[in-house]
Order: structure tokens, then sequence, then C-alpha cells
């Protein structure tokens, strides 16, 4: 067991390959990353919607893919965040668990690039909320209205500005 440690650790410095244990990272999402924050899972970006960006790490099994659409909307937890870099290349990734026995591996950035995250920075998404928010103003303008606690000019005058904001 010894030797393969240090079989490994020589290869990677052989390659100029190193590894930087995090306690957070900001993503390209915006978003920063913390040990012990969830992480919500989007739609697997590989054929039937497996997951091509987070995979099986556990004692027993190493690099098996994870083909399940129940991780949808799914919270996995970070337990450790490690970036590698080699001469040319960075990586960030995620040590997660989800409530079961395996821990997986997330390559944070390239799950956010293909939505395999919810928080993606998808720009659609974006505009969906927006959307959803300017309805929920009006919703309740309109509840005031009917309870009488602003007149109809009032009204008017409020949606008018809900509706030409953010055009």
């Amino acid at each position: 067991m010894n030797k393969l440690i240090l079989l490994t650790f020589s290869l990677l410095i052989g390659n100029g390959i190193y590894a930087q244990k995090l306690k957070e990272y900001k993503a390209s999402n915006g978003i920063t990353y913390k040990v012990g924050d969830d992480v919500i899972m989007g739609n697997g970006s590989g054929n039937n919607d497996q997951y091509v960006y987070m995979w099986i790490t556990s004692a027993l099994v190493k690099g098996g893919e994870i083909k399940s659409r129940a991780y949808n909307g799914y919270a996995v937890t970070i337990k450790k965040i490690k970036r590698f870099k080699d001469k040319k290349n960075e990586k960030v990734l995620f040590l997660v668990g989800g409530g079961n026995l395996s821990n997986y591996t997330l390559d944070i950035e390239s799950a956010i690039e293909t939505c395999e995250v919810k928080d993606c920075g998808n720009d659609n998404a974006k505009v969906s909320d927006k959307e959803t928010d300017k309805y929920e103003k009006l919703k309740k303008l309109k509840e005031l209205l009917d309870s009488g606690i602003i007149t109809q000019s009032e009204f008017d005058s409020e949606k008018k500005k809900i509706l030409e904001s953010d055009q």
C-alpha cells in the first residue's frame, strides 16, 4: 500500500502536477463554494442524461458513470475541494456526498459549463426568474388593489413601472 502511494506521488511530481486543498472556491458562475455547502444537480449532459462530470469515487468503485436521472434537483454536500495544476491546465474537483455510502467527484467548472449543476449561469434561467419575479410583483400589487390598500391610479402607475423594468 505504501509503495502504491509513493508511486502515485512520484508520478504526480514527475509530471509537474500538484494538488492544493482549498476551503472555498469562487467558480465561474459567481458562486463561492465552501466545504459543507450543498450543490444542486441539474440534468446530466451525456447520452440518456447521464452525468459526465460527476462520477463515483469510493473504495470499491472508481470512475463509475452516474446514469440516473434521479439526481436532477438532488443536493450533494461538498466534503473536500482540491485544485490540481500542471504546466498547461488547472482543474478544481469537489469530493461530494449525497447521503449514501458512495462519494462522488464533481468537476465543478465542466459541470457549470454543461449545466450539470443547477446554478450554471444559464441566461435563459435568469430571464425566466426575472419574468416570474415580475408576475409575482403584479400579483401582490393586484391583491393590494383588491383589498383597498391602494387606489386604481396607484395600481396603474406601479403596474406600468413593473412592466417597463428590465426590458
